[in-house]
């Protein structure tokens, strides 16, 4: 075999091999790209409304009084799979009791798939209810049974006012007076009746 031969030889097997690694380095880089995106979800935002067209909170707050109808809670996550679950809680601290327990599929309709996007989780005042009830609470979400990101509002509940007191021998089924009276015989009993802007359910006025 001449020299010019080995020489063409030799370059050519060197060429082959830069060929073949940067192929590897091209496959690696597809299969990469190809495999599942990263898990990764934002904190929980607290908010009185949110955007009907693409969910996103609305003059997000930590602080709501009486008067709000409605409390959202949202987060954004990425790289879950369709047929993972998601979940709210929705706890009030004054009395630890579960108020809110609700969750779905992110897309039962494509398990397999991967997903970005964004859920959330409400509660609002119930027909037959006047207030959401004043208080602290705390909100948590779970993905497939994992706590991932909890957040804390609070409800205030404004200072009573007192409109008016009367006095009476006998009220009726709702406390009110029946009758006003400025005297009485020392024999009746004198019930003292308190009219104010509102009143929580279960709380007490002591005189």
């Amino acid at each position: 075999m001449t020299s010019k031969l080995k020489r063409l030889l030799n370059k050519t097997a060197l060429l082959l091999l830069i060929i073949a690694a940067l192929l590897t380095g091209s496959l690696s880089a597809l299969l990469s790209a190809c495999g599942p995106p990263s898990l990764a979800f934002e904190s929980i935002t607290i908010s009185p409304a949110i955007d009907e067209k693409n969910s996103e909170p609305l003059e997000p707050s930590a602080e709501y009084d009486m008067k709000t109808r409605h409390i959202f809670a949202t987060i954004k996550y990425r790289g879950v799979r369709g047929g993972d679950s998601w979940r709210f809680k929705w706890i009030y601290r004054q009395t630890g009791e579960t108020i809110l327990d609700n969750g779905d599929k992110y897309n039962a309709d494509e398990p397999e798939g991967y997903f970005q996007g964004t859920v959330n989780s409400s509660i609002y005042i119930a027909e037959g209810k006047k207030i959401i009830p004043p208080g602290s609470y705390t909100v948590k979400f779970y993905h497939n049974g994992r706590l991932e990101s909890s957040a804390d509002f609070n409800v205030s509940k404004p200072q009573i006012k007192i409109m008016e007191i009367t006095l009476s021998n006998e009220i009726d089924e709702k406390g009110a007076p029946k009758s006003v009276l400025n005297e009485f015989r020392t024999t009746e009993t004198v019930f003292a009746c308190i009219k104010a802007d509102y009143v929580i359910s279960g709380n007490t006025l002591k005189a």
